[in-house]
This record gives C-alpha cells, structure tokens and sequence, in this order.
C-alpha cells in the first residue's frame, strides 16, 4: 500500500500537522458518496478501538514538550476502555500522595466536536493557544509522545540549542531505543513502507533531535525516502537568540538536509510581502501553519492518489528534483485561484491565472557576495508542479514529466493535475486564502436549498532545485563561521561547502557561460 509515517517534532511542527490530519480527514466519502481519488491507506492505519469498533488513525508519532498538548488527552474516546486501571503495585508501600496539575480547559471548538454539533463554533487567534484546540482527528495513544525534560516556553531552560536537542535524543534512546519503543511498532504495521514524512522545526533544540532520529532512520532503513520540512521562525528577536537560530540552522543544513532524501526549508511567516490574495495575522501560528500545511499538502498529493502518475511515490519525487546527485534541497512557492472576476459561473472551478502573483513559504532568494548566485541568473535543475481544483482545460505552465531539453541542458519539468480542490474544514482559518463553492455532492441536513458545498481553493504549488539557495547558505555559512566554537568550526563548514558544492558541480552551463570553478 506504498505507506508514509509522519513524524512531528515540536509545537510548530504539531501546528502544521494539525492542519495537514484535519484536511486529511476530509477526504473520507461515507454512504452513496463518490469515491475518494484518495488512498487513505497511505497515511491512515486500520485499528480496533473500545468494544471492538473498527477504527482508522493516522500513521504519526507526535512529539512535543511538557506542557505542549494543551487539552488533548493521550487516550481519547475510541481508546478510553483500553487504558486500564490502576498501576500495578511496585515496591514501596509506605504510601503516595497524588498531585494533579489542574487541565487545560478545551477551546468551545472542541467542546462542539466532543457533543457533536456541526459545524462547531468558528475559531479566532484570540481562541488558538494550542495546536490541539482546532484538532479534529483521533489519534492511536502511541502517537503521542511527550518529553518531559523541557518545558514548553520556558525562560529557565529553553528548548533552544541545537546540541540540547541532540542530547535529549541520545539520552532517551540510551533509555528506551526511541525508534522500538515509538516507531517500529508503526512501521510494522506497513505492507511497504515507501517513506517517512518528517516536519520539524530547524532553528532550536528539536533541529538536533530531528537530526539525530534521521540518523537512526537511515541506518535503519536506508532505502525509503525520507522528506523533511525544516520550519525557520522569521520573527524579529534579540541578536543573541538569531545568532544562535543560524547556527542551528547552519547545524540543520549540514546534517539533516543530507541525511534527507528531499529537504524543504519552509518560513513562518513567509518574510516576503505576502499576495493581495492572501489575508493573515502574521503573528499567529494558527494562520502562518494554515499557509504551510497548504503548499506541504498539495506538492505532495501524488503519493496518495490511486492514480499517482510519474511522481507517485517520495522516492520518485526526490530522485526527480535531484537531477545530478547533489540537489537535495528544493524550495516551495504556491499559487492560490478563487472566484476572478472571468468566473462568472459559481459553480465552476476558476481558470488558471498564469500571471497569478506567486506565495514564496521557502527561502527568498539572497544575493550572494560571491559564486554563482552573485548573479541575477539562476540555474535551475528540476521542477515539479501540482495544480487541483482547476477547470479541467486548464494545465499548469510546465511541461510533460521529466522532459529536459538536451541541446540547451535545460531545467527537468514534471507535473500533475487533480481535480480534487484542497478543502477549507472546519479549524482551518476562513478567509484567508481565495475560495469557491462547488455543489454539495449530497444533501445532508435535508435543506432542499442547501446546494453548496464546503469552501475549497485552487492551488498550484511548486517544488524547485536550483542555485537560487546558495546566497542563503552562504551568509548562514559566514555567521557560523565566527560564531560557532574551533574544535566544531571544521566539520560544520565542511558539511555547508559539500551542500553547496552539490549545487555547482552538476550545473549545467548555458549559452556563453562558463562553469565557476
């Protein structure tokens, strides 16, 4: 069944996720409903919870801190008989006293979904504090994982150091081998596994214990692909806290992009204007992860279509960006079509706007002092677009999969097309992105009148390799280069000049251009 195992790593991580299980979910058809162009078997898993009753959740392991979960509780209601009694009785008897932190109160979000009523009461940032307070989905007990040795926003000892992550994973596989105790128990349950979906932050402490658990994974299971987002904060801080940001990144670049079958840096909030189109508070995670969880959804629905195409699994998506052998790092930008002023019909998708102003969630591009991307030129390797929700006239601006031009050593160009819009659920935020309605496929409250559907988006989102990166590794690299201590300073720069190397020495050169040496 070609199965993909998430893997979220902190609380912005947890935010993206949350987003990204919630549109998942929406892809289930009940009763006379079409057919779902969706597998749900590549990220969802066939379970037993209480009395018996078959149940479906998906294939993630959740990590956060003390503190991070806010009101979502390990053993939910499909699993709450399940969870036994009292612990068993250890060696001392000289009795205990029970203390209990008071629990966090859910959002009336939750309170809706847990008595049913649909649709809940619409979210506001003011209502956000967690990510579990617009989640809509179950979750198996084993997916959630809390380290207890940090606390979430703590000022005593802040999750922050790259090395500190790098600690913490280490100490906790000494204890319990993280990857038996967590994760092979999902991979088990894989036909056969195509890969591993990682979403990490890649600026603090969990950018090291991403690092560190990719490493496990690659030595455990070298094969599968493993795509990971790397989240950077684009918040203004003190110079100390950025210094030590970069470095982390720096750290991230250097070891987890390469043990990566595909690494996509991704911004929040995006530190480019954002489109006319696009309406956010730039200060809420609610919003910024709503944009993220969009373009990491769409770029990747060819792995959970039935019919997926060319780029149909992680492997192949990855071997196709990485046309040359060194290209592991691609950016992300999107485009987003609602109802244009020439869709006059409103119950039609809209056409593809080609002159649409592009949503860049990845690195914006830096001109570097030196080397190739010093110039406004950039060399592109590969390409991959996905547009749904369009007309079906309408096709992307790309050409067929891998149709590279070999007189001109051109750019490799893939795409796919999906009439499934991304769907606007209920805890995503409203308005801020362009919508149409489409009409309701089935009437379910018996209200005749009622012959629209949810609000979706036409998205085309784009995946990218090209030299465009280069001026962003080199200023990260100059940063580490004073900041970072002598007895790691090698290592570090050796593992950034090897990413940049990869990107130059497979250029190909164009018309009057020589390769820089």
């Amino acid at each position: 069944m070609h199965e993909i195992i998430t893997l979220q790593l902190g609380q912005a991580a947890n935010y993206v996720g949350t987003h990204f299980w919630n549109t998942q979910e929406s892809y289930f058809t009940y009763g006379g409903d079409e057919a779902s162009p969706i597998d749900h078997n590549v990220h969802w898993r066939a379970g037993v919870g209480v009395g018996g009753v078959d149940t479906f959740t998906p294939r993630a392991l959740i990590y956060d801190l003390k503190g991070g979960f806010g009101s979502m509780r390990k053993v939910n209601a499909l699993y709450d008989e399940l969870e036994g009694g009292a612990p068993p009785a250890g060696s001392w008897d000289h009795g205990t006293k029970q203390i209990i932190e008071p629990p966090i109160a859910p959002s009336q979000f939750q309170k809706d979904l847990d008595a049913g009523l649909s649709p809940p009461a619409p979210l506001t940032t003011a209502d956000v504090r967690y990510w579990s307070d617009f989640n809509r989905v179950y979750y198996h007990p084993r997916s959630s994982v809390q380290l207890s040795e940090y606390t979430l926003d703590s000022t005593l000892q802040p999750f922050e150091r790259y090395e500190g992550g790098k600690e913490l994973f280490r100490s906790l596989h000494r204890e319990h081998d993280v990857l038996d105790r967590d994760f092979r128990r999902f991979a088990e349950e894989c036909d056969q596994m195509q890969g591993v979906q990682v979403v990490t932050s890649a600026d603090d402490g969990w950018a090291g214990f991403a690092a560190e658990y990719v490493q496990e994974l690659r030595d455990e299971y070298g094969k599968v692909g493993i795509v990971t987002w790397g989240l950077e904060k684009a918040d203004r801080v003190v110079r100390e806290k950025q210094l030590a940001r970069t470095v982390a990144v720096a750290l991230t670049l250097s070891t987890l992009s390469q043990l990566s079958s595909l690494y996509i840096p991704l911004l929040h909030p995006p530190s480019q204007p954002v489109p006319g189109y696009v309406t956010i508070d730039r200060t809420s995670a609610w919003h910024t992860s709503a944009l993220l969880a969009a373009g990491i959804e769409t770029s990747l629905i060819p792995t959970r279509l039935h019919n997926p195409g060319q780029l149909g699994r992680l492997n192949d998506i990855a071997a196709h960006l990485n046309a040359t052998g060194g290209q592991r790092i691609a950016t992300l930008d999107m485009t987003v079509d609602g109802r244009a002023e020439n869709n006059t019909d409103d119950d039609r998708p809209p056409r593809r706007d080609p002159k649409a102003s592009k949503l860049h969630i990845s690195w914006p591009r830096e001109r570097a002092a030196r080397g190739p991307s010093s110039t406004k030129q950039d060399h592109v390797y590969a390409h991959a677009a996905v547009a749904r929700g369009f007309r079906e006239s309408d096709e992307p601006d790309e050409r067929g999969c891998d149709d590279r031009d070999p007189g001109h050593g051109g750019p490799i160009y893939s795409s796919c097309n999906t009439d499934l819009a991304f769907p606007h659920v209920p805890g995503f935020p409203s308005d801020i992105l362009p919508t149409y309605s489409l009409p309701a496929p089935h009437n379910t409250d018996g209200d005749d009148n009622d012959d629209k559907g949810s609000p979706v988006s036409a998205i085309t989102a784009s995946l990218t390799t090209s030299t465009a990166i280069l001026g962003r590794i080199q200023r990260v690299r100059d940063v580490a280069a004073w900041t970072v201590a002598v007895d790691e300073r090698e290592a570090l720069l050796d593992g950034l000049d090897a990413v940049v190397d990869g990107f130059l020495e497979g250029r190909w050169c164009s018309d009057g251009e020589e390769e820089d040496d």
